[in-house]
């Protein structure tokens, strides 16, 4: 038994080694993931007669990532009709319009790779912008990276995506093993207590991204002093996952981080709130609070419900093309009537990251945009952008958002708010 612990221990002081400086972790495969990047790209398709930038991106139009594949292209939209209001792409002397090309990808693997090789092969783009949800974009980047064509990905978090030397695929957004570091900082600084902690990752749409997310808090509560008490990653399209609930609340852990997708957050407070002997302190969850919905599904229900977010528009970042977080927001709810979702913010990022690699090059050149990118080492108004050999954005941090009185409030970075964080859940 005491051998067993002992094991545990060192595998989990091992991994919170790794996980805690990425740039130590990218020396380690320094070598393999060089000799990947010294790969010429593709070069991009002759045009003498060369009237546009053409991106394509397959995209969830239909089927279960149909609500969050809107929100994507609302964000790569907004960029194109800004960039061409301005006159277009600068590259030397000459100024190109933006167009993106869309494929419904009915959200499915399979079709994504068809749209992939289609928009390459038969449409002839130039660059290429990813779809909605980790296991969608891993597909997109397979194809990418067997053409040597560039993809700037803004939905992917999974670490999977870049497990195998990735020379041209860039994420705009935190990987997610990451997306629990600032919560557990916060709480830790918020209680003097050793609290307990439980974890339920949901995997009935998304396997990837609920899993790295879960690993990822396993190793941060952990590095915090927290105990996990309950560890379950639940398929609910085929197990009984209320039974789940039975067992977590049962253990009456002090806080429960839940991993995965909209619909199934929005059931699990459903079912937590039917618990009457069970009021956790806190729960906090990668999607649910910080969607436009999620008080008007749940109502009262939704109230202190904390969400892990890629941005917030109130964080105050500020960079060029867009200004500030606060400037961005007002741009889009202008284009469309509501305040943009962080989905929206990151898809706007991914072209932009694009416009600033593209905007560096005298002459039109793949390599040089690909070079470009590499280098990026900037604030936008999304945050911090600078990307490892792999590809993953370190340079950027989580926010968390909680529902007070029906709004979504900023809690977290501390200096970048007005709103405390409400702490433990009130009855």
């Amino acid at each position: 038994m005491l051998v067993s612990i002992a094991i545990t221990v060192g595998i989990v002081m091992i991994l919170v080694s790794v996980f805690h400086n990425p740039e130590k972790n990218e020396k380690v495969s320094d070598t393999a993931a060089q000799k990947e990047a010294a790969k010429p790209v593709s070069p991009l398709p002759e045009k003498p007669d060369r009237s546009e930038i053409l991106f394509g991106c397959s995209i969830s139009e239909s089927g279960c990532y149909i609500s969050e594949g809107q929100r994507v292209m609302e964000g790569y939209n907004l960029w194109v009709e800004k960039v061409n209001n301005e006159g277009g792409l600068k590259v030397g002397d000459k100024r190109y319009p933006a167009r993106i090309i869309y494929y419904d990808d009915e959200s499915n693997k399979e079709k994504v790779r068809e749209n992939i090789v289609r928009l390459i092969n038969e449409d002839k783009v130039d660059f290429l912008l990813g779809p909605y949800s980790s296991g969608l974009t891993l597909a997109a980047s397979e194809i990418a990276e067997q053409y040597g064509k560039i993809l700037v990905e803004t939905c992917g978090a999974s670490e999977v995506i870049f497990s195998k030397n990735t020379r041209c695929t860039f994420a705009a957004l935190t990987s997610a093993s990451w997306y629990t570091r600032e919560f557990f900082i916060m709480m830790s600084q918020k209680s003097s207590e050793k609290l307990t902690y439980a974890v339920l990752a949901f995997t009935s749409k998304d396997k990837l991204f609920p899993k790295s997310v879960a690993k990822g808090a396993r190793i941060w509560g952990g590095k915090v002093g927290f105990q996990e008490i309950y560890y379950k990653v639940i398929d609910t399209s085929s197990e009984n996952w209320i039974n789940f609930i039975e067992e977590l609340s049962e253990k009456s852990p002090d806080i429960i981080v839940f991993t995965g997708h909209y619909q199934d957050a929005v059931l699990l407070v459903e079912m937590l709130h039917k618990k009457e002997d069970y009021r956790p302190k806190a729960v906090v969850m990668t999607l649910g609070p910080t969607q436009i919905n999620f008080v008007k599904d749940l109502g009262q229900k939704a109230e202190y419900m904390t969400g892990i977010s890629q941005w917030s528009s109130n964080a105050g970042y500020k960079g060029p093309f867009f200004g500030s977080s606060q400037e961005y927001a007002k741009i889009f709810e202008k284009r469309y009537g509501r305040h943009p979702t962080y989905q929206n913010a990151q898809a706007t990022t991914g072209c932009l990251i694009y416009q600033l690699a593209i905007e560096q090059c005298s002459t039109l050149d793949a390599q040089q945009v690909l070079e470009n990118i590499r280098n990026l080492n900037i604030e936008l108004f999304y945050g911090k952008i600078r990307f490892d050999k792999r590809g993953l954005n370190i340079g950027h941090p989580m926010v968390l958002v909680q529902i007070q009185n029906g709004k979504q409030r900023l809690v977290w970075p501390e200096n970048a708010t007005e709103y405390a964080f409400i702490y433990p859940i009130p009855e």
